[in-house]
Parts: structure tokens; sequence; C-alpha cells
């Protein structure tokens, strides 16, 4: 055991050394990407808040002065998240944020998610598992591919939010009890981050969290009533956590005293209308007529209310609505589409191998590496099944969702 355990520690650090070397390499294509690069999302996201903060302090809007503050959600439609840090950022650097800066967050983000996921997969005993996603996901660190607004954040919101079942797993588990507060702050505090920044990929994690609680509840060998009132209240911790944009922008007017503007834009990026258009990526056919672009979201909007205004909550439920009506209607053809495009996803090929690689390479190590081959499988499936269950439960349903979603290919990288 004890060279073993130096085996592990071993691997473990050269794991982390490699990590912090690929960030080193992808530094070397900041200035590039900074000069390069023009979307024009890191202006409203990134830029703008950043010297909102510079010249007047406030956090969550954009301004030049205190004279001409105006309410981040009266602006920009999305989620909070990067906003959020190119304040905070902005508030320790003394200065305006850059593109570059832009992309430097984006590198620290997918190290920091890389390393979370490892932790994590630690803390559970997997560690061989563990070891690969740091050698694995470091791999993911190319700085030629980082990019500078959302999309480039994609791969470590995946990575967190994995994270965090497992860390939630891992507190409803008896073997790690007295760590169960420990567990919950932490996994709760990271799904905020997760769907500040990505609302989308954090539903995910939500919904594996939820999963997790069915599990336990359905294992848990308590009476009734009492089982219903503990998941019952870990259901609204895990609900309360959906209310973080709204508390930072009440504590916003609370602290800076912001004027109440119109309030139109949603504080997050709702998956309606990311479902929506992407039954038009490209090159799935549909009967729809529509594109992945967000003028397809304005176009069905002016046919069925041309008062309704783009990214407010009523544009957004409006758009439920309606893709449950397609589904509905036709099915079979938007199944046809999510397939379509989770096999480009699994199919995308990389420098290694392709994705089916890696998801089956993480399946083989949480299933097989951890039991031992003498007569302990049956104890060890039944003390860890919650653990495992979640864990592949948040892989295939990530892998899923991102293709459904956004069809994340080649790299992370979001068409």
């Amino acid at each position: 055991m004890k060279t073993k355990f130096r085996i592990y520690h071993f691997l473990i650090l050269a794991g982390l050394l490699f990590s912090l070397y690929r960030v080193h390499m992808a530094y070397q294509w900041v200035e590039k990407l900074a000069a390069l690069d023009d979307h024009p999302a890191v202006k409203l996201i990134f830029l703008d808040p950043s010297i909102c903060t510079y010249n007047t302090g406030v956090f969550l809007a954009l301004c030049t002065s205190k004279t001409d503050i105006v309410a981040i959600e009266d602006a920009v439609p999305g989620d909070l998240g990067y906003m959020l840090l190119s304040s905070i950022i902005t508030s320790f650097e003394k200065r305006p944020l850059t593109k570059a800066d832009a992309v430097r967050v984006n590198i620290w983000l997918s190290w920091a998610g890389v390393i979370f996921l490892a932790i994590a997969l630690m803390v559970a005993n997997l560690k061989s598992t563990a070891i690969i996603t740091v050698f694995i996901g470091s791999y993911f660190i190319k700085g030629e591919k980082i990019l500078m607004d959302y999309y480039g954040g994609i791969f470590a919101v995946f990575c967190i939010a994995l994270g965090v079942v497992i860390f939630f797993t891992l507190a409803n588990n008896r073997n790690y009890y007295r760590y169960r507060t420990l567990f919950l702050l932490i996994s709760l505090f990271s799904l905020m981050w997760v769907l500040l920044l990505r609302e989308p990929i954090g539903q995910i994690g939500m919904a594996s969290t939820l999963f997790v609680l069915i599990i336990n509840l359905v294992k848990e060998r308590a009476k009734w009533p009492r089982k219903v009132l503990k998941y019952g209240v870990m259901v609204l911790m895990i609900y309360s956590i959906t209310l973080a944009p709204s508390a930072l922008l009440s504590a916003r007017d609370l602290i800076w005293h912001i004027p109440q503007g119109n309030g139109y834009k949603y504080p997050k990026h709702a998956i309606s209308h990311s479902l929506l258009i992407g039954l038009g990526t490209p090159p799935a056919p549909n009967s729809w007529g529509i594109t992945r672009s967000d003028k397809t979201g304005v176009e069905i909007m002016k046919n069925i209310d041309p008062d309704v205004i783009y990214a407010s909550k009523k544009y957004y439920t409006i758009l439920w609505k309606i893709y449950l009506q397609m589904f509905i209607a036709q099915p079979l053809e938007i199944i046809n589409i999510y397939w379509h495009n989770i096999m480009i996803t699994l199919g995308s090929a990389t420098n290694i191998m392709n994705y089916r690689f890696y998801i089956g390479s993480l399946f083989v190590l949480i299933i097989v590496v951890p039991i031992r081959l003498k007569g302990q499988l049956k104890r060890v499936l039944n003390n860890d099944a919650g653990v495992r269950a979640g864990i592949l439960f948040s892989i295939y349903a990530g892998s899923i969702i991102s293709s459904l979603v956004c069809r994340c290919g080649r790299d992370w990288v979001c068409s």
C-alpha cells in the first residue's frame, strides 16, 4: 500500500505540472488571439463592465462615469458570470481589462475546471480516473483554441458541473458523512458559479444532482415522512441556487443604489432559446426552416408578438411553449436531429482520438478500477452505487445535452 500511495502521488504531481505547462503554452497565444479574435460579445460581457467598475467602482453595470450608469440587465442579455468576474478582477487590478485578459481568464478557467474535477474524483477514491482526467483534460487547454467569450469557457464549466455532482453525491454517502456539510457547501457554491457562467450547462449539473437525490431517496432505509422532509430540503437548496442572478442584482442595487430601469433583459441564458435554434444546426435538415442563429428567435417572435423584447423573460417563456408544441407535433424529427448532432460530437476527431474514446475510458475506469476482485464486488457496488451512478449520469447527460444545446465538436469549440 505504501508503494502504491507514493506512485499515485507522483502521478498526480506529474499531472499537475503537465497542466501548468499547458497553461504556459496557452499563454503564448494570448496576444495573437487578442489581436485576431473579433468576438463582439466580449465587449459587452467583459470589457464594458470592466470600464464601469474602473471608473465608478460599481459592479454589474455599464457606464463611463457615475452620471450614466445603466444596469447590466437593461443593456445586455445573458449570464452574469463573466460580467461579475470582469468587475472582480478589475477591482483588484485597478485598471480596465483588455481582450488579452479575457483570453487569460478562459485559460485559467479551463485549468481550474480540470483540477476541480480531478480533486472531486480523488476524494471519491477514484484515483486512477483522476490521474487520467488531469492529463487528458490538460491536453485540451490549447492556446490556439481558447476563445475570449462564453464559448471559450464551456469546457471549464462542464468540468466544474461534473465535479459538483461528485461532491454532492459524496455528501449523501454514508461513508463521507462527517464531511457532509463541507461537501454540500462546495457543491452548492460551485453550482452557483456554473449557472452564472453558462446556465444551460449548469442545468446539467442540477439535473444530475436531482438524479442522485432520487437514488438515495429510494435506497435509504428510513420512514418516508422523514425521507421526504430531508430530501425536500435538499431540493430547495438546489433550487435556491437558481435565484443567484436575481440576488446579485438586488445586492448591487442595495450597495450602489443603482436606479431601477426597465429590467427587461433576463439575467440568464435560458435554455429554451438554445434548444429551439439548435434544431437548425447544420447540416441536419429540418422541416421548419430553422437556422442556427440568434436572429431565428427574433423572427419567430415577430410573427407571434412583435412587442415582446428579445431576451426578456416573456421571450424565453414563449420559446418554451413553441419548442414543446414542435416536439409534440413531430417528435421523431427532433429526435433524429439530436441523434445526428450527438454522433457528430462523439465522432469529432482530435489529435489523440475521438470523444467516444474519452467517454468510454472514463466509463471503464469508474466502474472497473475501484473494484477488488476478491469477493468485494457486491460490497463496493452497494457502498458506492450512488457515487458511480451520479458520475456516469453526468458524463453521458453532459455529452448529450452539450450536443443538443450547442453541438460541441472538436476541442469543445461550439459551432
